[in-house]
């Protein structure tokens, strides 16, 4: 693949129609924008002002929503969000301080993460007489607090932005000449790459030295291929038993592959196996305990489900998956939102990785209850439910089966118009009531 062309290509086709920009805007995707930013910091030019505004408000918005501290969208980068923000602090327009302000006051990790010298980018001078003319700004006062109301410390006195631009792409790097197509498309996301090449490379290595290991178990993580994945924590252990790595990758192996963490303990084994009606003997049970717990205590009409739901696949027959449909609708899962959604989300999300077309049948069960609770702004929603997998994972590592994983963090993002359409029939059953 010509990384290199396929990048200047998109960006010289922007410059000719400024209309395209629309394709690079809105939902939770970088992707499209990452090409684009990648290609802009290649080659810079002035009359692309108004072109890297745009994308960086898209990165500020999206940054906006990310709840970094949680971890909840394991493909978000946020490192393309700094590089936006160098993009527009070349034109050095005083106009984008407050926005480099607002990037600044996000939270705590922006607050350490968004560096000072973007908002000094503009010419010290230049800063402060800002500041002197706009007092009631909503920031102000932030602002002030971490620059003064004069440039008095020594500290931003010797402030040398030109060495800090310097540094910053000697952090971004050369993208172009690609040396690499694989070392390339691991360092700027290119998934779908991957996707392709790892099993095929895969297939092909007879024989394992550690790098190739490390490279196996990296770009399987990035693509969220959960087979590879494992195949490459099994294969370090195997080899290389003794390393500092190894409790780390058996820690994380336990988390995904059940047979390896079943047989880590005889006490996990025991609190498993003693309740014999559950029978929890996979990680497909763990995920589906309480529909399991459901169909036999409380609706045992539903028990065709389950077994739909372990066949499920690829070739699945749309009489099956209808049928599904019509079992799922007759759930009757009294709990608090909270609890409806973490009942209901390792069932959508397993049937949308196979089925993503019966979107429409499902979403609702896991933006209902993420509208219930106060949100309304479609980001804010997807954010939340990307981040309420990431909480029950870590409070119970099997609880989303791989697929469902997968569909979370790949597919989930690029469902925009989906969730607004759910958000909108929520809004209007509310205004009925």
């Amino acid at each position: 693949m010509d990384f290199e062309q396929i990048y200047k290509t998109a960006l010289a086709e922007i410059r000719t129609d400024k209309s395209l920009i629309v394709n690079f805007t809105g939902g939770l995707t970088q992707f499209p924008r990452h090409r684009l930013l990648v290609a802009l910091y290649d080659d810079w030019q002035e009359q692309d002002y108004d072109l890297v505004r745009a994308l960086f408000l898209e990165e500020l918005q999206l940054r906006k929503t990310v709840d970094v501290n949680m971890g909840w969208y394991d493909n978000y980068d946020v490192d393309l969000f700094y590089l936006a923000a160098f993009l527009l602090s070349e034109f050095r327009r005083l106009d984008d301080f407050w926005l480099f302000a607002e990037s600044k006051f996000i939270d705590s990790d922006s607050g350490l993460g968004f560096d000072i010298e973007y908002l000094l980018s503009f010419g010290i001078d230049n800063v402060y007489e800002q500041l002197k003319d706009n007092t009631h700004h909503p920031l102000y006062p932030k602002v002030v607090g971490l620059l003064g109301t004069s440039p008095e410390a020594d500290w931003i006195r010797n402030c040398d932005i030109a060495q800090w631009r310097d540094g910053k792409r000697a952090y971004f790097g050369n993208p172009f000449p690609v040396e690499d197509p694989v070392d390339f498309a691991i360092n700027y996301n290119e998934v779908q790459f991957l996707r392709n090449w790892l099993p095929k490379w895969v297939e092909a290595t007879t024989v394992w030295h550690k790098e190739d290991i490390d490279r196996l178990i990296l770009v399987a993580e990035m693509i969220g291929h959960i087979q590879l994945y494992i195949k490459g924590l099994r294969l370090f252990l195997e080899k290389f038993p003794k390393d500092a790595k190894s409790d780390i990758w058996a820690d994380l192996l336990a988390e995904i592959d059940f047979d390896f963490w079943i047989n880590r303990s005889v006490f996990n084994k025991i609190r498993l196996f003693f309740n014999p009606v559950l029978r929890i003997r996979s990680s497909f049970d763990f995920a589906f305990y309480e529909l399991k717990l459901l169909i036999n205590e409380f609706q045992p009409e539903l028990k065709p489900l389950y077994p739909l739901l372990q066949q499920l696949d690829d070739n699945t027959s749309t009489e099956a998956v209808n049928e599904m449909m019509n079992l799922i609708r007759q759930v009757g899962y009294a709990s608090n939102t909270n609890g409806f959604f973490s009942f209901f989300l390792p069932i959508v999300s397993h049937i949308l990785y196979f089925r993503p077309e019966r979107e429409s049948d499902l979403l609702r069960q896991i933006v209902g209850p993420v509208f219930a609770n106060g949100a309304s702004d479609p980001r804010e929603i997807m954010s939340r439910i990307s981040g309420g997998m990431v909480f029950m994972l870590k409070e119970s590592p099997l609880s989303v089966t791989p697929e469902g994983q997968f569909w979370v963090k790949y597919m989930f993002p690029e469902m925009q118009p989906q969730v607004e359409r759910e958000i909108a029939q929520c809004l209007k059953e509310l205004e009925e009531e």
